[in-house]
C-alpha cells in the first residue's frame, strides 16, 4: 500500500490504493434526519411520539470496549469527534479514514435503524428518508468536496416494488453506486419476489449489497431456536449469508442478470471456501432440480459475489488466515471493509499487513474498483496535503504491536489492540 508520504505532491491524480466498502455515517441530530422523512410518517411518528420510535435498539452491553449500547465510537473511543456522535462529522471521518488510514474511497452504508418488518410501507419510507439524508449531508456540497464519498441506495426488503422505485429515483446520481438492503428478511434474496429489485439494479449496472443487522432474540432465529445473547448471534451471522448466497446461485439470478454483482458486507470471508466445496458437490449430484443454475456454484460466486473482509478473524496458526481466504478466492472475490466507526473496526494498514503482498492491490482496491466501476485514479485533493495525526491516536497501534509479536514467533493472544484508558 502506498503511504501518504510516498505520493507525488505535484501529481494531478493519485492512484487509488484503498477502497473501504463499509463505512457507517449517522445523523448528527434527530432533527437533521427527520426533515428528510416523507409524510405521513414524519408527522405520525416523529412529531409527537419521536422518543417512542427509536431508530435503533439496545445491541451491545455498554462497556469501554464497545463504546456504548450501539457499539459506536471505535476502539477505545477512537472515532468520537469533538462534537456529535461517532460517524456524524464528515470532516472528522475524512481525517481519520482518508488521512490517518490512507483510504481513497469510502462507501457509505447507513446502519442506524432496524427494519420495520411489521410495516412494509413504513420500512420503504424509512429507506427513502435515509437516502434523502445521505445525499444532502454526505454526498453533496461541502461534505463531499473531496469527492471520496460514495453512497448506497437503501431499499426495503419488505417491498420489492418500492425498492425498485427507490433504485430508479437515485440511479442517475453520480455518488450512489449500489443498491443496498439489510440482510434481515423473511425469504432468501434469490426468491421470485425480489425480481423487481434485481431487474432495476441490473438495468442500472448497480451491485446489490446487503449488511447484517440482527441481535439476539426472535429476529435471529437459528435452525435450533433463538440465541440468548448478542455474543451468540454474532457468530451465527454467517449462516444468514450462506442462505442468501445459496439462494441467488441456485435460483439462477446471475444467469438472468449476467452483469449483476452481490456484495455481502460484515459477514467476514474466512468461511467462503468450505461453502464453495459443499455447493459444488450438491450441484453435481442434484443439478437436475435447478436447471436454471447452469454453471458450477464456485464459478458463479467467484464471478458475481463479493465478500467484505470485516470482521477479519485472527487464527493463531501462521498462515491459517491466508489459507482460508485463498480457499474462498480472495484474489477475485474479497473486498476490504473497515466497519468504521464501530468498536471492532479494522484499520486499512492493519488489514493490509495480514494479506500476502501479491493480494494486497486486489483485495484493498482493485476488486472493489472493478465491482463498482470506479476510476483507478482520483484527483489529488486537500486531504493529500494534511499530515496524519499522531500515530499513537490511530486505532490500529496495538494491532501493529500484536502483528510484530506474532512475526517474532511469540503469538498475539495477550496483546490487546484497544488503547488503554490511561
Amino acid at each position: 500500500m502506498v503511504s501518504a508520504e510516498s505520493r507525488d505532491p505535484q501529481a494531478a491524480t493519485v492512484p487509488v490504493r484503498v477502497v473501504d466498502c463499509d463505512v457507517h455515517p449517522v445523523p448528527a441530530t434527530m432533527e437533521e434526519f427527520i426533515e428528510h422523512y416523507p409524510e405521513p410518517f414524519r408527522s405520525r411518528y416523529f412529531t409527537r411520539y419521536r422518543e417512542d420510535v427509536p431508530l435503533s435498539f439496545l445491541l451491545y452491553t455498554p462497556h469501554s470496549n464497545t463504546g456504548g449500547n450501539q457499539g459506536m465510537g471505535g476502539p477505545g473511543g477512537y472515532a468520537m469527534p469533538p462534537r456529535g456522535g461517532a460517524g456524524s462529522d464528515p470532516d472528522f471521518l475524512a481525517q481519520q479514514l482518508c488521512v490517518d488510514n490512507g483510504v481513497d474511497y469510502c462507501i457509505m452504508n447507513p446502519l442506524f435503524f432496524r427494519p420495520r418488518h411489521w410495516d412494509a410501507e413504513w420500512d420503504a419510507a424509512h429507506a427513502t428518508a435515509t437516502n434523502n439524508w445521505l445525499a444532502a449531508n454526505w454526498l453533496e456540497g461541502r461534505a463531499n468536496r473531496h469527492g471520496r464519498y460514495f453512497g448506497s441506495i437503501q431499499v426495503s426488503s419488505m417491498d420489492a416494488q418500492a425498492a425498485a422505485r427507490e433504485v430508479e429515483r437515485w440511479a442517475g446520481h453520480p455518488a450512489f453506486i449500489q443498491s443496498y438492503m439489510l440482510a434481515d428478511s423473511f425469504v432468501p434474496f434469490g426468491a421470485p419476489q425480489f425480481e423487481p429489485l434485481l431487474k432495476a439494479s441490473a438495468r442500472h449496472d448497480l451491485p446489490l449489497a446487503t449488511h447484517l443487522y440482527r441481535h439476539s432474540g426472535i429476529r435471529s432465529m437459528t435452525p435450533v431456536g433463538f440465541p440468548s445473547y448478542h455474543v451468540e448471534a454474532l457468530p451465527n451471522w454467517i449462516f444468514t449469508y450462506i442462505c442468501h448466497v445459496t439462494s441467488t446461485v441456485f435460483e439462477g439470478i446471475f444467469d438472468r442478470y449476467p452483469n449483476l454483482k452481490f456484495v455481502a458486507v460484515e459477514g467476514g470471508c474466512e468461511w467462503v471456501g468450505p461453502l464453495l466445496w459443499r455447493l459444488d458437490r450438491q450441484w453435481e449430484e442434484l443439478r437436475a432440480e435447478v436447471p436454471q443454475s447452469t454453471r458450477r456454484p464456485s464459478e458463479v460466486i467467484r464471478e458475481h459475489v463479493r465478500f467484505a473482509t470485516q470482521p477479519l478473524c485472527e487464527p493463531p496458526g501462521r498462515g491459517d488466515l491466508t489459507r482460508f481466504m485463498e480457499w474462498g478466492g480472495a484474489e477475485e472475490a474479497i473486498v476490504f471493509s473497515s466497519d468504521y466507526p464501530h468498536y471492532d473496526f479494522d484499520p486499512a494498514p492493519w488489514v493490509t499487513q495480514q494479506l500476502p503482498e501479491s493480494w494486497r492491490d486486489r483485495v484493498m482496491a482493485k476488486n472493489a474498483l472493478e465491482t463498482y466501476g470506479l476510476p483507478a485514479e482520483r484527483p489529488r485533493d486537500y486531504l493529500d496535503d494534511i499530515e496524519p495525526q499522531n500515530p499513537r491516536k490511530q486505532a490500529g497501534e496495538r494491532r501493529y504491536a500484536a502483528l510484530a509479536a506474532a512475526s517474532a514467533g511469540h503469538g498475539n493472544a495477550e496483546t490487546p489492540w484497544i488503547e488503554s484508558a490511561d
